[in-house]
């Protein structure tokens, strides 16, 4: 939100961007990242994508984007690329791409596809470069979008990572399902979720405090 406003701000007249068209690149790129499995994307293939080629760079949207620290460039025989400036960032707006790309009416059949299921959790030469990243910011926008937790949606072979990364969620967006399968997890012994609760011990009015460790 900030990135686009500002680049809205500072775009020059004669090229102007306003805060809309900036979601829209970002979007576009992080589709592009999904659809290609990637994590970078070529100087000239993104400046097409965007419709930017024409522009004189330092009017350009992908120079702003890179100005502000959403992309980074890594200089390349022959080509430039750019990359999100870092994985959990590129996970971010990708998995923001997926939800809006989806919504909550085909999420759930999407989330469950086999071939999206390889993509997050297939083994390393088949997923996605940024799959972690992309399944970490699943599990945090999901309960804010849909009011539903990913762990609850995915097939096995993704359910028990979600519901250890629903751990670190913000209390507003635990439910009392995600809490309990917590608190299981705890009394079958998971140090690293009780590792987690013992850090949030002393958060009043976090569902996993140390009333929470009271009930494990």
């Amino acid at each position: 939100e900030q990135v686009a406003l500002r680049v809205a701000e500072f775009s020059p007249r004669t090229h102007r961007f306003f805060a809309q068209d900036v979601k829209a690149a970002i979007a576009a790129i992080a589709n592009k990242l999904w659809d290609a499995q990637a994590r970078a994307i070529r100087l000239g293939e993104l400046r097409d994508l965007l419709g930017d080629a024409q522009r004189p760079w330092d009017q350009s949207i992908v120079h702003a984007l890179e100005q502000e620290g959403v992309l980074l460039r890594m200089p390349s025989s022959g080509s430039d690329t750019f990359v999100p400036v870092y994985d959990l960032l590129g996970g971010h707006i990708i998995a923001n791409a997926l939800l809006a790309r989806h919504g909550q009416s085909n999420f759930e059949a999407w989330v469950k596809n086999g071939s999206t299921t390889t993509f997050l959790a297939g083994s390393y030469d088949v997923q996605h470069p940024l799959a972690d990243d992309v399944l970490r910011s699943l599990v945090e926008q999901a309960p804010r979008r849909f009011y539903t937790q990913l762990w609850q949606m995915v097939d096995e072979q993704l359910r028990a990572r979600a519901l250890r990364m629903a751990a670190h969620l913000e209390p507003s967006s635990l439910d009392g399902a995600t809490v309990d399968a917590l608190l299981d997890l705890v009394r079958d012994g998971e140090a690293e979720i009780l590792d987690h609760l013992w850090q949030v011990r002393g958060a009043q009015g976090h569902p996993l405090n140390a009333e929470g460790l009271d009930r494990a």
